[in-house]
């Protein structure tokens, strides 16, 4: 059975709690996949960072998960779910995610602007690849009414940018 004994009494009430609260919960369905998955999905777990295929993106997208994909400094997941972008599905639930850099790489690449950057070079169109650092991810949190978009009340930070293919900010007279 999954999640049997204090353990698994433990993240129940974690859970109950953290959704009781109206917060959602994250996941880490590492590996998990048909009926297992389905049980850890019956607890209210919203999203999930694990996926690193396509196949798994899309059973848990089924499922109704938020899905962040992970390119960062330790996984680099993009290569592995790239076919995702080539269907016809609804995107409103991927976004990007670094599940951590480290310092160097954080000095010499980026943060989450490389993971990003890494999105548009792969061909990912500019509209979708934005989304999935601003809407998309608000949306998931439940902070669309503060940030995510521009709109009249939203905080937001404007970056000038050469081209929508190209993301690297620029300075200067505008």
């Amino acid at each position: 059975m999954f999640l049997e004994g204090a353990q698994g009494d433990r993240v129940k009430r974690l859970v109950s709690t953290a959704l009781g609260l109206g917060k959602v919960v994250e996941g880490h369905t590492a590996g998990a996949k048909g009926r297992k998955l389905q049980a850890y999905t019956s607890f209210g777990i919203s999203s999930c960072h694990e996926p690193i295929t396509e196949e798994e993106v899309l059973e848990r997208l089924r499922l109704g998960y938020w899905i962040m994909i992970r390119e960062g400094g330790i996984r680099k997941e993009l290569e592995g779910v790239k076919g995702i972008f080539k269907r016809k599905i609804d995107f409103r639930r991927l976004g990007l995610a670094t599940d951590g850099v480290d310092p160097e790489g954080f000095l010499t690449e980026g943060y989450l602007d490389a993971s990003l950057r890494s999105t548009l070079k792969m061909g990912v169109p500019p509209k979708l690849a934005y989304q999935m650092v601003t809407l998309n991810v608000a949306e998931h949190f439940h902070l669309d009414h503060l940030i995510g978009s521009l709109a009249p009340g939203k905080r937001a930070d404007l970056l000038i940018i050469p081209s929508p293919k190209e993301f690297s900010p620029q300075t200067g007279d505008v």
